[in-house]
């Protein structure tokens, strides 16, 4: 899994690349009623996800 941080709405959030798409954490969030921080930095540090 390949991680970016991108800007939406101008908030700067993480995003999943998977190929040639760019699924910010945010909107996986809403539909998955998931809690995950959308910054980059707080995700990794969670340890939800690691680097």
């Amino acid at each position: 899994m390949r991680l970016a941080t991108i800007e939406k709405d101008r908030t700067e959030m993480a995003a999943i690349v998977d190929g040639e798409r760019l699924l910010p954490i945010a909107s996986i969030n809403e539909v998955l009623k998931m809690d995950w921080p959308i910054s980059l930095f707080d995700l990794i540090d969670t340890g939800k996800v690691s680097h």
